[in-house]
């Protein structure tokens, strides 16, 4: 991990021995607004974005149609991210990590953000714009290009995965990702079986034993670096990712 990393785990080492049982209590009466998530300042660190699949050779990366920008079918996170994802295959084999998501372009976030929000309106047309964008930023960060302000997904401190056995069969979670018109996505839901619960248990005692935080809205979202990170924290440090170029544009322009 880098420096600026390790530092802010060790200095805050109760909050991180903490953050597993209080992972397993949060609701979405926890989910914090996008107001305070802004009131986090971001002190860049400049760590690289890397391909995931270059440190987790085992990895399952998954790509839905919708998801591809640039012809590239890989997921890019922060270097000490991938990382930490290394150390977690190795905790939890012989099971996978299969990844869904990480760092994500503006074009992908801007119009997932936009196809919720539409979502939003015709299951409700009673609701003002503002409370459209309140009950979307329940699922989703809305799109920026100002790296002190990011969606969590462009920074590549956020992904989303979950858990398969060996051959790649994902263990049953209760809910599909992204499946957002299910009450179960909620990390803590009541609806889901004892089974679904431990499984899920099993992938955020693996997340958070290497640092990463849960978003309680969604059980397959974890962080580490960036806003949301040091907000559920509580850390009261600025965030050490913010927005990041696109790696796909890069690599395309090579």
């Amino acid at each position: 991990m880098n420096k600026k990393l390790t530092e802010l785990i060790a200095l805050q080492k109760d909050k991180f021995e903490q953050e597993q049982q209080i992972a397993l209590q949060r609701t979405m009466e926890d989910v914090l607004p996008e107001v305070i998530v802004n009131t986090i300042d971001i002190e860049e660190c400049n760590e690289p974005l890397v391909r995931i699949v270059d440190y987790v050779p085992n990895v399952i990366i998954y790509f839905k149609e919708d998801r591809k920008v640039e012809g590239e079918d890989t997921l890019y996170a922060r270097e000490s991210v991938a990382e930490q994802l290394s150390e977690i295959a190795k905790d939890i084999a012989p099971l996978r990590l299969k990844v869904y998501d990480a760092f994500r372009p503006f074009e992908v976030q801007e119009r997932w953000y936009n196809r919720i929000c539409n979502e939003i309106k015709a299951n409700d047309s009673s609701l003002s714009l503002e409370q459209i964008q309140l009950k979307a930023f329940n699922f989703i960060f809305p799109p920026s290009l100002d790296p002190l302000k990011p969606a969590a997904h462009s920074t590549g401190g956020a992904i989303d995965l979950t858990l398969t056995y060996d051959n790649g069969e994902e263990l049953d979670m209760g809910s599909e990702i992204r499946g957002f018109d299910c009450p179960a996505i909620i990390t803590n839901a009541n609806c889901i079986s004892e089974k679904q619960k431990d499984n899920r248990i099993m992938l955020i005692e693996a997340m958070t034993k290497r640092n990463f935080v849960n978003f309680p809205g969604e059980w397959w979202h974890f962080s580490m670096g960036d806003r949301e990170w040091v907000a559920y924290l509580g850390l009261n440090k600025p965030a050490i990712y913010g927005g990041r170029e696109n790696p796909y544009k890069t690599r395309s322009l090579a």
